[in-house]
């Protein structure tokens, strides 16, 4: 595509600084690194453009969205060996973790029956087929029929058990 006003850099700078910008805040990046990228990405827009499809700024925007793999890649490839050496000692310390069986165990000596059975039920991760992140009480409310009042008992429950127990089983 021949370049004319529609597609001069200048008129794209802004646009290019801040995806950069946000990438860099998301990732750790450096900016210029990924303002650097970004004009690269903006050349090989301008090479691949085609207007019948869109316009110029729609695709170098979304084009731009290549930032976020870039920056992945950058990363892992840059990556101080002081970082592989801490992963290695932190999964040295991993090792002597209990099973959630155990964790289980502990629990069942300590919980109420109804304590027990929602620990159970969030260790399990048996609310994750409802596609989301985390348990919550309303989930627990509908699995386990339970009113609003003694659910939050229980979980409070649970909570306090897991700060002053579950938490020290990992340490």
């Amino acid at each position: 595509m021949e370049k004319n006003k529609e597609t001069s850099f200048e008129k794209f700078t802004n646009m290019i600084d801040k995806k950069a910008w946000e990438v860099s805040k998301s990732t750790g990046v450096e900016f210029e690194e990924l303002q650097a990228q970004g004009a690269l990405i903006y050349l090989y827009c301008l090479n691949k453009f085609d207007v019948s499809k869109a316009s110029f700024s729609t695709f170098l925007c979304l084009s731009l969205n290549r930032l976020y793999e870039f920056a992945y890649y950058f990363r892992d490839r840059n990556r101080d060996d002081t970082l592989s050496e801490i992963a290695e000692n932190s999964l040295e310390s991993r090792k002597n973790n209990p099973t959630l069986k155990e964790v289980l165990e502990a629990a069942k000596e300590t919980l109420t029956e109804d304590g027990y059975r929602l620990i159970d039920w969030i260790l399990n991760r048996s609310w994750d087929f409802q596609g989301k992140n985390k348990p919550c009480l309303a989930m627990a409310m509908r699995n386990f029929g339970w009113n609003r009042d003694y659910s939050k008992s229980v979980w409070n429950e649970c909570k306090i058990w897991w700060n002053k127990v579950g938490k020290t089983l990992y340490k």
